[in-house]
């Protein structure tokens, strides 16, 4: 995954469940907002975590291209991403940030470790 696909871009975090929260929680501790969720889940459109909208994901189709990264923290990963390659959203635009495992709590060491890591190799290393 190539440094460069992550700067100067709108971040958009697919899902508003408990993974796509704890990653606001944790994009917010480097000063990254994300621009909105995008979620399936009609009963979640139109509300706001933090007062970050979540949008339905046909969402996306207004967008450019360029602008966005949208990261998938979920276990349905290979679901989204399908669906998102089935509305021709190209792949380079799309990062799967790994976080399958559900940790206990918010404060899970090896979770939070795994996150900080990608965050680090990816927004912190390269300002």
């Amino acid at each position: 995954m190539s440094v460069s696909k992550f700067l100067n871009k709108k971040i958009i975090i697919f899902g508003s469940s408990r993974e796509g929260r704890i990653v606001l929680d944790i994009l917010t501790l480097y000063n990254i907002i994300p621009c909105c969720y995008i979620d399936n889940h009609s009963k979640n459109i139109g509300l706001t975590i933090s007062n970050i909208p979540i949008k339905s994901v046909s969402f996306i189709k207004e967008l450019n291209k360029d602008e966005y990264i949208i990261l998938i923290p979920s276990m349905y990963y290979n679901e989204m991403y399908k669906q998102l390659m089935d509305m021709q959203i190209p792949k380079t635009n799309i990062s799967n940030i790994d976080i399958y495992y559900k940790p206990l709590n918010l404060f899970d060491i090896p979770y939070k470790m795994k996150f900080y890591f990608f965050m680090h190799k990816y927004f912190i290393k390269n300002k």
